[in-house]
């Protein structure tokens, strides 16, 4: 919420808020689960599921991604991280998957309490992400912008499994395998306010929180690559695939991202040297870009 009030009042007045409104398509979930905070509210504060029947389910692993595959939630009603009958068995689920599936998200921030941590892909043990060169280093630059309540120190980056325990099923692990999100969780406060922070710890959250939701709305601009597939028609080709290789990767093997429904992409990339590959129905183009500190927009026709 903090978000919205903050970019709306400051859009035409702060340069940059003016400039992220103008140039993206920011979009904010205040909460995802209505009935389980109902829950908490009413009486059970400790209270993490939704409310379906007496039991409730972690929405947080009920993602189809790895689900209950590496004993990072479990298959008992009566636990607090149990992960549903079947994946995406839930409506709350479902929402938020149709909703990245409809709008496409370069970045993602979804908010936990409590820890003080970054967490980014993936959730189950030894297992890091496909273009960790880049996730983790966003990971790290957004935990670092964010103080402690101690007023000492910044966050702890990395993930799940390194800083607290495995987790499968999870939302951003899916997110960035379905869609090629780059995202992450962010632990909000210390062990000292808990799970419920009292409310006059509401604007020390909020404004220690500014900086990290910030530094992403300035990448979408910075370093990467962003364009249109179309064919020689100009038809938009979202079918399309983009693969990546490069010294700014340290992956073993390029990585290949589908291209949007409307036929766009955007990978955000270290700077470096990079040849990505377009590929359409046996048909590929190859480019050779230098990424620098600003975005390189490439419009590819195949």
């Amino acid at each position: 919420l903090d978000t919205i009030d903050y970019l709306l009042t400051n859009y035409g007045k702060v340069t940059n808020v003016t400039k992220w409104v103008g140039a993206n398509d920011i979009w904010v979930v205040p909460m995802l689960n209505v009935d389980g905070s109902n829950k908490v509210w009413n009486g059970n504060s400790m209270w993490r599921k939704n409310a379906r029947e007496d039991y409730g389910v972690d929405i947080n692993r009920n993602y189809p991604y790895a689900w209950n595959t590496c004993d990072g939630s479990s298959s008992e009603t009566w636990a607090d991280d149990y992960h549903g009958p079947t994946a995406a068995s839930e409506p709350e689920t479902n929402a938020l998957m149709g909703l990245v599936a409809k709008i496409e998200p370069t970045f993602d921030i979804s908010y936990h309490s409590y820890s003080e941590l970054v967490i980014y892909p993936y959730g189950c043990d030894g297992v890091r992400s496909e273009t960790k060169a880049v996730v983790e280093k966003i990971g790290a630059d957004m935990a670092g912008k964010i103080t402690r309540d101690s007023g000492s120190g910044t966050y702890e980056p990395g993930t799940a499994w390194e800083l607290l325990y495995s987790v499968d099923g999870g939302d951003i692990d899916w997110m960035y395998h379905a869609h090629n999100v780059i995202p992450y969780v962010i632990e909000v406060n210390s062990g000292s306010q808990g799970f419920q922070p009292a409310w006059s710890w509401r604007a020390k959250t909020v404004e220690r929180l500014r900086p990290a939701w910030s530094m992403l709305l300035d990448k979408l601009s910075g370093s990467g690559i962003r364009g249109l597939v179309t064919d020689g028609s100009g038809r938009a080709q979202p079918t399309a695939t983009v693969t990546v290789a490069g010294n700014g990767r340290d992956a073993a093997d390029p990585f290949t991202w589908h291209v949007k429904a409307d036929g766009s992409y955007h990978i955000v990339l270290n700077p470096g040297q990079y040849t990505l590959t377009y590929e359409l129905n046996g048909r590929t183009k190859t480019e050779n870009v230098t990424v620098g500190d600003e975005r390189v927009d490439l419009n590819v026709q195949l």
